[in-house]
């Protein structure tokens, strides 16, 4: 048979459903007491959804209002159904706990203090009383704890029973109630329906690395669950990439350097390495420094011989435990060994090397002009006659001054059109039918590309010196580093 409880009482005096052939109070069953509850529950709700839905007339507000308890049914029916989650041990502790915090709420009450001995004469008559008893089971369990509600059922007279008569004999309300009478626990360190040993034993259960699975409970599986680092059925070994600490009695991590196994905390205690470690003959790892070895070549990339630079040449290397990383030099640097404008080794285009500052400096192309290759045919004639510059290279105009006008930048320069002119196809051509303008509009007012812009000019290398050959409007290259002071450099990246 089903027992469902009568929702209209106090939980501690909800009446108790027995058989014909029952002498005592039938005990319940967790799985179907949870099923009559829910059950018992829904159907009143649907009682009371279905009486109130009839009396309204208006179709919208029964719906709404049909669909509001309908939610209610459902929450309620989930909260109900996990409160039986718990075992009976579970909900007999959790009962206990509630019976433990009302005997301390109701310690002291009637009594305002004042009179200490009239108290303690006066209150003995109470502190063993069947109303005190009654205040605290009504105080025992939340009205939303299910499972509290249910065990109290169970255990309803037991606890009269240890109330008035084994309290001072067993005062262990726990041990006594949920392990000797319901028989839903167990002792310490033991577990399962005949309370046997949890693995490992009761003194040292699961070596002393892990913990009983649903240990001093007669539901629990007994297993044991390891603590982070341990494995085996009973928490004794360790886990790869682990050891065990014979001072702690437990498994600690390997040290990083270390792949898989290892006997101790430091790089020297490795089997292997990992990456970025190299294994040694006397044993144990070290760091490959990749700043100062470079990479080596996959095994299966045939292409490539010999170590590769860890970083590129616009960035710098630093070194770290098991792996480096690269950072970009700064904007005026094509190589450089440290953060900031003076660890430059070489210069980027547009800037040149100051040997006494080592600071790449800026170049002026506007007043200098820009590299052209000494053999070169198809230079830009309409910009100017190259000639030899004062650091002996040959140099031509960055602009066509007769309708452009130059504009340096840092790094860079643009050609502007003069007034009455504007960029076509490349060329500063004159502006037919039209006002002229201000003097030095830039070429984003007519809508065309400045062709000075150095991002759109590509240099090509000089045969004979190896310097960068300009075609027209070329921002200024680089020239070697072993020139005199102020000489620019030659160094081949794209600009910034």
């Amino acid at each position: 048979m089903r027992i469902c409880i009568d929702l209209r009482l106090p939980a501690w005096r909800r009446p108790t459903t027995t058989t014909s052939t029952s002498k005592e109070k039938h005990e319940i069953d967790c799985g179907l007491t949870c099923s009559c509850f829910v059950e018992r529950f829904v159907e009143i709700v649907v009682v009371a959804l279905v009486d109130v839905t009839m009396s309204y007339r208006g179709v919208l507000a029964s719906s709404t209002l049909a669909v509001f308890l309908l939610v209610v049914v459902i929450v309620t029916s989930w909260q109900v159904a996990n409160a039986f989650d718990k075992t009976r041990c579970e909900r007999c502790k959790s009962l206990v706990k509630g019976f433990r915090k009302g005997e301390k709420d109701t310690a002291r009450d009637n009594y305002g203090g004042g009179d200490v001995h009239w108290e303690e004469k006066n209150r003995s008559p109470y502190s063993k009383s069947e109303t005190r008893l009654v205040e605290i089971l009504e105080k025992s369990c939340e009205t939303t704890d299910h499972g509290c509600n249910s065990m109290m059922e169970d255990a309803e007279d037991l606890i009269e029973t240890w109330w008035f008569k084994k309290r001072d004999d067993f005062p262990d309300l726990e041990d006594w109630l949920c392990r000797v009478k319901i028989q839903a626990c167990c002792k310490k360190n033991r577990v399962g329906k005949k309370c046997k040993p949890c693995p490992g034993g009761v003194d040292k259960p699961c070596s002393g690395a892990g913990a009983c699975e649903g240990e001093g409970d007669r539901e629990g599986k007994g297993g044991c669950h390891c603590k982070y680092g341990h494995t085996g059925d009973l928490c004794e070994l360790c886990l790869p990439e682990f050891f065990f600490n014979d001072i702690l009695k437990e498994c600690l991590n390997c040290h990083r350097a270390c792949a898989l196994n290892c006997t101790g905390p430091y790089p020297e205690h490795c089997a292997e390495c990992d990456p970025g470690w190299e294994k040694l003959k006397t044993g144990g790892c070290k760091d490959i420094d990749e700043c100062k070895v470079g990479l080596k070549p996959d095994d299966d990339d045939e292409e490539e011989e010999g170590a590769q630079p860890a970083c590129t040449p616009d960035q710098y290397c630093e070194n770290m435990e098991g792996t480096f990383q690269c950072h970009l030099c700064h904007a005026s640097c094509f190589g450089c060994s440290a953060a900031g404008e003076k660890a430059c080794t070489s210069c980027s285009m547009g800037f040149r090397l100051n040997k006494s500052s080592a600071l790449c400096e800026d170049v002026d192309e506007c007043e200098i002009g820009v590299i052209v290759s000494k053999d070169t045919e198809d230079d830009d004639s309409s910009v100017g006659e190259s000639q030899e510059g004062a650091d002996g290279l040959q140099r031509r105009p960055a602009c066509n001054d007769d309708v452009e006008k130059c504009e340096n930048a840092i790094g860079t320069y643009t050609c502007l059109c003069k007034t009455g002119y504007s960029r076509q196809q490349g060329q500063c051509l004159p502006v037919p039918d039209k006002p002229d303008t201000e003097e030095g509009s830039s070429t984003a007012a007519t809508g065309d590309i400045t062709e000075g812009d150095r991002s759109d000019v590509p240099s090509t290398e000089v045969e004979d010196a190896g310097l960068p050959d300009a075609d027209e409007h070329s921002a200024d290259d680089h020239i070697p580093e072993s020139s005199s002071e102020g000489e620019e450099s030659l160094a081949g990246k794209d600009e910034l």
